[in-house]
């Protein structure tokens, strides 16, 4: 079935194509059939296992074809010459007589049926035993007058006429146990009988010469216990009676028979002793080409391993693969001039690349030499560097320390002046900028001397000198701001006593009179001098008024009301003029609007007109059938 074809499709091995077909025919000879059991491979053995027929010949040999109902997998026993080569001759299992996919394979090419064991499964695996073959018995025409072919009893012929238990065997054609094959090259023990050839127990006949268990009789010559009869000459129980004679007629008769017969037999042992003689040539080719073949193969695995030499094994290898060159040389034969000519080319080809490998090997050490001293000059140059960036940011960090410690005490003072604050404040700032310089200065150097081995192993001493440095800066900025704040604030407090005398300058400029007060009189020369306007009595009164006695502690509110008046006067003026403008526009817009108003009335009433003058001619318009442009 379905389940049976995919088995046969997951198991079936190729080989190569056959370059030849083969040569189809009809089975020669009587073939046994053959009965198939065992196999390791369970999927395999349910694919071969069951019983042969023979169906046609191919290569001179039967094929057998597995028997079974229509549509069950097709599975051939066929044999295959030499013509694809002595690795794809002998027996094979396979769905397709010559075809390239197979089952299994035995390389016995002298047995001229399928050997009954030393299959191996694959075809290319290893041989598996338990997989055989067993013959069973044929039935021919010469074998089926064994046990009655005559109607004597013991008389002519014995008992079954020209045989006793089959015509050319012991139990079967050709064969004792088995046609063609038992444990001999025809036969059990001999070569085309049962135990012998032709016969039971000995060539041609059983214990005599054409009778007993052999060819042609029962236990004697053409007779039961004699010659041509029963128990005697051509008597016996015959079919003629029990010890009538036979006629001279028949006696010659069976003579010229025996004669016929006993040429026949031996030209059958010339063509017998042909085929041996054929066969064994055969073999002995065949084992010297399987010598041949294997002195080849052991040769050629010395070389395969040659061309994959290093130079560490080149030499042994080397002298691995003469010596099997010379242990192998007479059985190569044939083959022992081309392996020859394979093993120079090798030898040449590894030591070439034997070669090459060394001038790589001598260039590798040159660049790991040269990479080796560039590594130490880098490593030299980052040492010098990082002991460089070290010393300077020790350095640095002496001055931020001092630097912050500056600012610290400037902070913490209570009486410090603004020129101190100022001092402090540049040195801080100063400070900071050579330590950003310095911190600057490693993170491009370190750029400069590339990603190499030294500059990674000393990265984290540089990121710790730059950390510090980082944090040194942002403690300077810190106190910095403090510093700063101090600074403003010193800054402020001069500032206002600066104002602060100067206002006291000025207020005693317009205190005339020195009493530590303006009166009315001061106070309008400081307005006339400062206010650069005339501000009226009145506002300077209501001045006066709010703030008398105008001392120091006045003199800047003073300063402000003046101002404050002088404003509100210009305010008031600018209102005033503005509201006379505007007037102005007022005036106009509304002359405008009188004039545009009469021309409207002018123009509705010339409308009304027009209408009424329209409505007075249009009678005469009716009458007459002329247009008002006639009329007029």
């Amino acid at each position: 079935g379905m389940q049976q074809q995919q088995q046969q499709q997951q198991q079936v091995r190729t080989v190569p194509p056959r370059v030849q077909p083969g040569q189809q025919g009809a089975p020669s000879g009587a073939s046994p059939p053959i009965i198939v059991s065992g196999c390791n491979n369970p999927t395999v053995s349910n694919i071969i296992q069951g019983s042969y027929s023979a169906s046609s010949a191919n290569h001179g040999k039967p094929v057998y074809k597995k028997d079974g109902a229509p549509g069950t997998v097709g599975v051939l026993i066929y044999y295959w010459d030499e013509r694809d080569g002595p690795n794809f001759s002998g027996w094979w299992f396979g769905p397709k007589v010559g075809g390239d996919q197979v089952w299994s394979h035995n390389a016995n090419q002298a047995s001229p049926l399928p050997p009954p064991n030393g299959w191996k499964v694959p075809w290319d695996g290893e041989l598996d035993p338990t997989l055989k073959l067993t013959y069973g018995q044929v039935q021919s025409a010469q074998s089926a007058q064994g046990k009655g072919d005559q109607k004597g009893g013991k008389g002519d012929y014995n008992k079954g006429g020209k045989g006793g238990k089959s015509d050319y065997g012991g139990k079967g054609d050709y064969g004792g146990k088995g046609d063609y094959g038992g444990k001999g090259d025809y036969g059990s023990k001999g070569d085309y009988g049962g135990r012998g050839d032709y016969g039971g127990k000995s060539d041609y006949g059983g214990k005599g010469d054409h009778g007993g268990k052999g060819g042609y009789g029962g236990k004697g010559d053409y007779g039961g216990k004699g010659d041509y009869g029963g128990k005697g000459d051509y008597g016996g129980k015959g079919k003629d009676g029990k010890g009538k004679q036979q006629s001279a007629q028949d006696q010659q008769a069976e003579m010229a028979e025996r004669a016929r017969k006993q040429e026949a037999m031996r030209q059958r042992e010339e063509e017998q002793k042909k085929k041996q003689e054929e066969l064994k040539k055969k073999r002995e080719e065949e084992e010297a080409r399987r010598k041949e073949g294997s002195a080849a193969l052991a040769v050629r695995k010395a070389i395969q391993k040659v061309r994959t030499a290093t130079p560490d094994t080149y030499d042994s290898l080397r002298a691995a693969l003469e010596e099997a060159q010379a242990s192998n040389l007479e059985a190569m034969g044939s083959q022992a001039e081309k392996i020859s000519k394979e093993a120079t080319e090798a030898l040449e080809q590894a030591q070439k690349r034997i070669d090459e490998i060394a001038e790589k090997r001598v260039e590798d050490e040159k660049r790991q030499l040269e990479e080796e001293a560039r590594q130490k000059e880098e490593a030299e140059k980052v040492g010098q560097f990082v002991e460089k960036s070290k010393k300077e940011t020790d350095e640095q960090l002496e001055r931020v320390k001092e630097a912050e410690t500056s600012g610290s005490k400037l902070d913490e003072a209570s009486g410090s002046s603004l020129e101190e604050a100022e001092t402090t404040e540049k040195a801080i700032e100063a400070a900071m900028e050579e330590t950003k310089k310095v911190r600057l200065t490693i993170i491009e150097g370190q750029k400069a001397l590339g990603d190499s081995k030294a500059i990674r192993e000393a990265r984290r001493d540089i990121v710790d000198l730059t950390t510090k440095l980082a944090q040194g800066i942002r403690a300077l900025d810190k106190v910095l701001t403090a510093v700063k704040t101090k600074r403003e604030k010193e800054a402020g407090k001069a500032d206002a006593l600066k104002k602060l005398d100067e206002k006291k300058a000025d207020f005693a400029k317009y205190d005339l009179d020195k009493d530590g007060k303006l009166n009315r009189k001061e106070a309008e020369a400081y307005c006339k001098a400062n206010i650069e306007f005339a501000v009226p009595k009145d506002a300077i009164d209501t001045i006066m008024k709010k703030l008398e006695p105008i001392t120091l502690e006045k003199f800047r509110s003073l300063h402000q009301r003046l101002h404050i008046a002088k404003y509100e006067i210009l305010a008031r003026k600018a209102r005033a003029e503005q509201e006379a403008k505007q007037k102005i526009i007022d005036e106009k817009k509304a002359a405008v609007q009188a004039i545009l108003q009469e021309a409207d009335e002018a123009e509705r009433a010339a409308e009304s007109s027009v209408i009424e003058a329209e409505t007075k001619v249009r009678p005469f318009a009716r009458d007459s059938g002329s247009s008002s442009e006639e009329i007029k």
